[in-house]
């Protein structure tokens, strides 16, 4: 899978009501390891999980301070709603389209693994030299 940042025509969609701290579900963190071994969370990714909705919020940012960093602030929600399918990454590709990202395959509905997939492919989209992407995750 890989990701390309689209040129912003409109500011990125982000809702704040999005955040639902009360129903947290876990976090996945890109973390971006350089040849000089310094280390950057790269790429944002939580899920909050209501009995009827799920909610994602993605945050993407380079470290400007690394020489071949692209400029990639950006920050996209998204919600799905609905039952018999996996809500969670439904949610995380509108969040993902909504921050202005386009990845080379749909992820919505398929699972955990497509989104841990999803977060690698932005964070290695993120440079212009090869860096290790490492992939951590935090659950509630």
């Amino acid at each position: 899978m890989t990701a390309k940042f689209k040129t912003l025509t409109n500011p990125p969609k982000f809702n704040i009501n999005h955040r639902k701290e009360n129903h947290f579900n876990r976090q996945v963190t890109a973390i971006a390891i350089n040849k000089d071994g310094r280390a950057y969370d790269a790429v944002t990714l939580r899920i909050y999980v209501t009995d009827a909705k799920s909610y994602a919020c993605v945050w993407t940012n380079s470290n400007c301070s690394w020489e071949n960093a692209k400029d990639c602030w950006r920050n996209g929600s998204g919600s799905a709603s609905g039952y018999g399918y996996h809500r969670a990454s439904a949610a995380v590709e509108e969040a993902i389209y909504n921050a202005g990202i386009e990845l080379s395959e749909p992820i919505g509905g398929r699972g955990d693994s497509a989104i841990r997939e999803a977060v690698k492919a932005i964070a290695e989209a993120m440079w212009n030299e090869s860096v290790y992407i490492y992939i951590t995750e935090a659950h509630a």
